[in-house]
């Protein structure tokens, strides 16, 4: 055991769900008394999955952006109000606050977009798919529709659109928000609004959403 694993307690695997069978070696090596860190994208390691897989045996912790509190302690900043317009432009993804280059945040999104969402569920029409990610993004904060969806982007069924947001919900990409109302019925044919998990991602694909200063501050609280 000790040679072919070595003899420590604790293990730490990234993107382990790369690897088919990996929950029978892990499930294994728990029932030995080790103990394992996993990491990797959200939308491959969702907490239902991992109850299916890891029964009884795991607890999830979510990492999101960082809050206003965290970015103050990460830029060593007081909380004044122009470090708070800082954060309110910028958001909170470290790397992009490490290095403030717009194509970190770019390529965040293609990444999750094509790794943890086309990939995922061997989307054909990854085309599609994208034109809706990108109109949502420079829509967030706004309500919506999935009939009107499905009108303005041609999709066969309301289902498809239905679905896309759906894989990119599990993804942490966006949010949505029901209207409320005390009769659920009236809540599934009710607009829903869109929202996005950080403003550095909406500024960073669309800088003219800048001086929206409302929908992005309604943005920040979601």
């Amino acid at each position: 055991m000790a040679e072919e694993y070595g003899s420590s307690k604790f293990y730490i695997f990234g993107e382990i769900q790369n690897i088919n069978g990996w929950e029978i070696f892990v499930r294994s090596m728990l029932d030995k008394g080790k103990q394992f860190f996993i990491t990797g994208p959200n939308a491959s390691l969702l907490s239902r999955e991992l109850g299916t897989r890891l029964t009884g045996r795991h607890i999830n912790i979510e990492l999101t952006p960082f809050s206003f509190t965290e970015w103050l302690s990460f830029s060593k900043k007081e909380r004044k109000l122009q470090a708070f317009d800082e954060y309110f432009q910028n958001g909170g993804l470290p790397q992009y606050l490490k290095y403030g280059q717009n194509s970190i945040l770019q390529k965040l999104l293609l990444d999750v977009f094509y790794r943890n969402i086309v990939a995922r569920h061997n989307i054909r029409d990854a085309k599609s798919l994208q034109n809706l990610a990108l109109y949502l993004l420079g829509n967030v904060s706004n309500g919506f529709s999935y009939n009107s969806l499905k009108k303005l982007f041609n999709f066969g069924s309301v289902n498809t659109p239905i679905s896309y947001i759906s894989y990119m919900e599990d993804s942490y990409l966006f949010f949505t928000v029901q209207k409320f109302g005390y009769s659920l019925k009236k809540q599934a044919v009710n607009e829903k609004k869109i929202y996005t998990i950080d403003n550095g991602l909406v500024l960073c694909n669309f800088t003219s959403l800048s001086s929206d200063k409302g929908r992005m501050f309604e943005n920040l609280v979601i």
